[in-house]
């Protein structure tokens, strides 16, 4: 009888301590809650709430920008538990890219590290409905970097047809593995994920003959995609919301995509449904075929589609603002500069890569 008693009391004292537990969490919610938010923004005047979804601290990356040739790169600074592998997942590379171009080993708390910079492969489509590690063995391509680069952690995740993925190799190696690509395989021209340099304006005077042989001689090495029309940025920032909408993420489709609501809705928080897709180069024939207005037409709160700009798989942007007695638009995009960093800069209406737009 005593000995149930003893055990009775210890069952309500047991109870009573979890009651209590229970009352000071739910009080303290709000700042639990708060206090693991890592929810930032480099650029104040971000409009749009999408970046509610970012997977990183805002506040420990930077965009480093060098005035000679007017180039930029994600920086990020190292954090207490970090790794190389943690980072290569949150920024989608791989731990083997980051040494690289970093010329590191490991990392240490409050060192500042590349995390985007030259990243050589292509936008992929996929033709059929399948599980990740059964097409990564299919084509015989690393499963672990496959799905690092595509913020992929789950292998039995299913890749859905029409899903663009990004793939590090080369088109003369995708080209050499057999029935990966075949005739309706979208434009596989390498997507070069490195800053695009800035022309340099022919100087006047003496000069100007051999400032023109410079630039004859850079324009012939560059891509057929560069001009002489130069867009002239304005104001830059990294976005790295937790959003998919079938594009590769970092990139410009991604992007717009993650910006136009009224083009593709959002279906939940984190994902969006796309009434076409297809490289950027095909957007503007995509969209007229899906129904959308499209014409040739500066409009602000248009998407601008490019046949080439910094790849020959096009480009697209969102027109923000038009001045047409300048001939000009203020255009923001993503990967003008690099993977993840948004730009917005004055760009000419009479740049001959210029397809035409998309209203929606």
């Amino acid at each position: 009888m005593t000995r149930n008693q003893k055990v009775s009391k210890v069952k309500i004292v047991s109870t009573i301590m979890a009651l209590i537990v229970l009352v000071v969490l739910i009080a303290n919610a709000d700042k639990l809650s708060s206090s693991s938010d890592v929810v930032g923004y480099i650029n104040p005047a971000f409009i749009g709430d999408s970046g509610k979804d970012v997977t990183i601290n805002m506040n420990n990356l930077s965009i480093a920008v060098d005035e000679k040739d007017d180039t930029a790169v994600v920086q990020y600074i190292v954090q207490e538990g970090d790794t190389l592998e943690s980072i290569a997942t949150e920024f989608g590379t791989t731990v083997s890219t980051l040494k690289k171009i970093n010329s590191i080993s490991a990392i240490k708390p409050g060192q500042k590290i590349v995390v985007t910079d030259e990243e050589d492969g292509l936008i992929y489509t996929v033709r059929e409905t399948q599980n990740v590690k059964v097409f990564a063995n299919k084509y015989g391509l690393n499963l672990s970097e496959l799905m690092t680069l595509n913020y992929i952690t789950d292998d039995t995740e299913m890749l859905q047809k029409g899903q663009e993925i990004f793939i590090n190799l080369t088109e003369e190696k995708a080209n050499a593995i057999p029935w990966f690509i075949d005739k309706g395989q979208p434009d596989l021209s390498p997507q070069i994920v490195k800053p695009k340099p800035v022309i340099a304006k022919s100087s006047t005077s003496s000069n100007s003959k051999s400032a023109s042989s410079s630039a004859s001689s850079s324009t012939s090495s560059a891509s057929s995609s560069t001009t002489q029309t130069v867009s002239k940025v304005t104001s830059r920032w990294t976005f790295t919301a937790n959003v998919s909408n079938g594009f590769a993420r970092g990139y410009c489709t991604w992007y717009v995509a993650t910006q136009m609501k009224n083009i593709f809705p959002y279906e939940t928080a984190t994902t969006q449904s796309r009434p076409f897709g297809g490289n950027a180069n095909q957007w503007y024939k995509n969209a007229q075929k899906a129904g959308l207005s499209v014409g040739k037409t500066p409009r602000a709160g248009a998407i601008i589609v490019y046949s080439a700009l910094r790849s020959s798989a096009g480009h697209v942007g969102i027109v923000k603002e038009y001045y047409p007695d300048r001939g000009e638009m203020l255009i923001e995009d993503m990967n003008y500069e690099g993977k993840f960093i948004v730009t917005r800069r004055i760009e000419k209406t009479t740049r001959k890569e210029i397809i035409g737009y998309i209203y929606g």
